[in-house]
Order: structure tokens, then sequence, then C-alpha cells
């Protein structure tokens, strides 16, 4: 127990810095470290105080990570609840709502096709606002490969809406020659030549 205080204290403001970086909320980076510690305190097989700070960062790591999936999975849910909310509250038509949230669920679809260094450095930098500086330090690349991936996700979302889009616009041409074929079919059955 004394080798864990002495890591708790030796390590502690590290720590926190550590995680209130990656994780961009002090809170949740206070309850990670917390969470770590107690790991340490229930592991037994930790012989030395270098050992055991190793394993408090790699478990916060860890957490960490699993902290920012759970907020990416949240963060979609949010978006899709709040494209239906925004269609609501301006009135628009239900057309105009399921075409919101087409392209939305077009869009994310797109990003979760990206292959995974492209999506992280995507979401970081779009959806948690990094610079591409931070998210170069903190996924250990440089910054030309941080704006490489940027623009391969742009440009690959862009390629995925103007799809949906064109989709979108055949249907629309077909439901608009549907809607006049079907007055003229009318006209043509009460009028026989």
């Amino acid at each position: 127990m004394q080798g864990v205080c002495t890591t708790f204290r030796a390590c502690h403001r590290d720590l926190i810095r550590y995680l209130q970086r990656r994780l961009r909320c002090p809170s949740d980076a206070e309850d990670i470290a917390h969470e770590a510690f107690l790991r340490l305190v229930m592991s037994r097989d930790i012989e030395s105080e270098a050992h055991a700070k190793a394993f408090v960062f790699h478990v916060a790591r860890n957490l960490a990570t699993d902290e920012l999936r759970k907020r990416s999975i949240r963060t979609r849910a949010d978006v899709l609840e709040t494209a239906s909310h925004l269609a609501y509250a301006t009135e628009q038509s239900l057309e105009d709502f399921w075409q919101v949230r087409g392209r939305l669920a077009t869009l994310l679809a797109a990003v979760s096709k990206l292959p995974k260094r492209c999506r992280q450095v995507f979401i970081l930098h779009k959806l948690w606002g990094f610079t591409h500086k931070e998210i170069a330090s903190r996924l250990d690349i440089s910054v030309n490969a941080v704006e490489a991936h940027v623009v391969r996700a742009l440009m690959y979302c862009r390629s995925a809406d103007r799809r949906y889009l064109a989709s979108e616009i055949a249907l629309g041409r077909a439901r608009n020659q549907a809607d006049r074929a079907v007055p003229l079919a009318l006209a043509d059955a009460r009028h026989p030549i």
C-alpha cells in the first residue's frame, strides 16, 4: 500500500495533465485517474514504482480511449436526435426532415467507412475541434499527415453527399414524372380517342 501512495504522489499531477489534454474535460480526467489508481491498488503483481507508474498510465490511456469512444457514439446519436428536433422546430415539411436525416446518415456512414487513422483525425478535428498540431502530437504523426487525412476525409464525405443528393434528385424527377403521368393517364381514360 505504501508503494501505491508513493506512486500516487509521484505521478498524479502528470497523469491528470495527460488525461486533460486527451479528454478536454477536467472532471473526466479526475475520474479516470482515480479509476486507474484503484486498479493499481487491486493489482497485486506490481513489483517496483516504475512498473506501477507505467501500469497507471497504461490503464488511464485505455480508460480515456474507452471514454472517447463512448462520447463518439453518444455524439452520433445526438446528431440524429438534433436533426429531428431541428426539423420539427423550424416547421419543415416531413420530406425535408427525412432528407436532412438521410444526408446526416449518409455522412455518418461515410465517416465510418474511412480508414481508422483517417477517421480518428477527422473526428478529432471536426467534432472535437483539435488543431492539426494537437492531433499530430496526440497520434504521433506529422502535421502534414494530419492535413492529408483531413483532406481525404472531407473529399470522401463530399463525394458521399453528392451521390446522396444525386439519388434524391433522380428520385424527385421520377416522382415528378409519375405525378404528371397520373393526371394524363386519367385524362386519357376519360376522353378516349
